[in-house]
């Protein structure tokens, strides 16, 4: 569409990703790849590989069940099709164990399903694999905002103040808008 290989910043001006590719459809999703495998690769050049023209159908092209997980996620998200997203999730996390945005989206629709303790099992399990997941973080707090467990939220707002400052801020925020008891640092 244009925006490939242009920059995805914060509000601070800093690299977050490089803009690859969208979905198309009424509710368009926007993907890039994140900034640190760019990093890392100019640290490593044994992690980069040349630049080739593709010369087949490239994977977001391709249908149905063919797609990868996320992207097969990411119209069910749109749709607000929790039940399927659940199963989706199921499926995406036996076939790949280690990922934790299976465990996240799993998490997610669980949210949205007002399934407390499943949405926490998930979002747990998530980081656990991927201790820096910022928004599984982020969410894990909400949800045991919702169980009512200040003390849990404190806990997880502070890992997430390591890892995004503002995305911990907005977590106390949200947790607490609607108390009159913020919790102590």
């Amino acid at each position: 569409s244009g925006a490939s290989g242009g920059g995805l910043f914060n509000t601070n001006g800093e690299l977050l990703g490089i803009l690859t590719f969208r979905l198309r459809g009424a509710d368009a999703h926007y993907f890039s790849a994140p900034a640190r495998w760019i990093s890392a690769a100019l640290l490593d050049a044994a992690q980069a590989s040349k630049v080739e023209p593709i010369r087949a159908t490239a994977f977001w092209q391709q249908q149905g069940a063919a797609l990868p997980f996320f992207l097969q996620a990411a119209p069910l998200e749109a749709g607000r099709q929790w039940h399927d997203l659940l199963r989706l999730t199921e499926r995406w996390a036996e076939r790949e164990p280690r990922s934790a945005e299976a465990w996240f989206m799993r998490g997610h629709a669980y949210t949205q399903l007002n399934h407390g303790e499943g949405a926490v099992k998930a979002l747990r399990k998530a980081v656990e694999l991927d201790p820096s997941f910022e928004m599984a973080w982020y969410r894990l707090g909400l949800a045991h905002s919702g169980d009512c467990d200040p003390a849990e939220v404190k806990r997880i707002a502070r890992v997430l103040e390591r890892l995004d400052q503002q995305l911990s801020a907005r977590l106390l925020q949200a947790a607490y808008s609607s108390t009159d008891h913020r919790p102590k640092s």
